[in-house]
């Protein structure tokens, strides 16, 4: 989805950006901006101090898992309309999901919590969806700071 069909520019704040993962409007997530500081923080966290036998010296690897979900954590600000059905949309298809006919209806809150569950346990296609919506901040920022320069 283009950033532009989904909300209007002068929407974007440092509060984030809704934006809707439906056609219809029902469902949503409020996306923030990831800036250079919310990136290298992301980095660090996921950064892993190994050994390393051959060269006597300690080695950085970063862990892809850990930098996705940390970066994810700082971008996923809240959502809207969020129910359980939705979840098999959003989490991992190896996720078992064990939910009665009325909890597939009910609303699902905005708490670290469900957060937390989300962040572990979500599919390629969400991260791709919150990366991009992020992405799209990024750029239309750099366009209006570089409008008001030339203004």
């Amino acid at each position: 989805m283009n950033l532009k069909e989904a909300v209007k520019m002068k929407d974007i704040q440092n509060k984030g950006v809704k934006v809707p993962w439906d056609e219809n409007n029902n469902v949503g997530f409020i996306v923030g901006y990831c800036g250079r500081m919310s990136l290298l923080s992301a980095r660090r966290k996921a950064t892993e101090k190994v050994h390393n036998i051959k060269t006597h010296q300690i080695d950085e690897r970063i862990n892809d898992d850990k930098f996705e979900v940390t970066l994810m954590d700082e971008s996923l600000l809240g959502w809207w309309g969020l129910k359980g059905k939705h979840l098999v949309e959003i989490l991992d298809p190896m996720a078992e999901i064990n939910l009665s006919e009325k909890e597939l209806e009910e609303d699902i809150p905005y708490t670290t919590e469900n957060k937390e569950i989300i962040l572990k346990l979500h599919n390629p296609t969400f991260s791709r969806f919150i990366s991009s919506v992020s992405l799209d901040i990024e750029v239309y920022q750099k366009y209006k700071e570089e409008i008001l320069v030339k203004n």
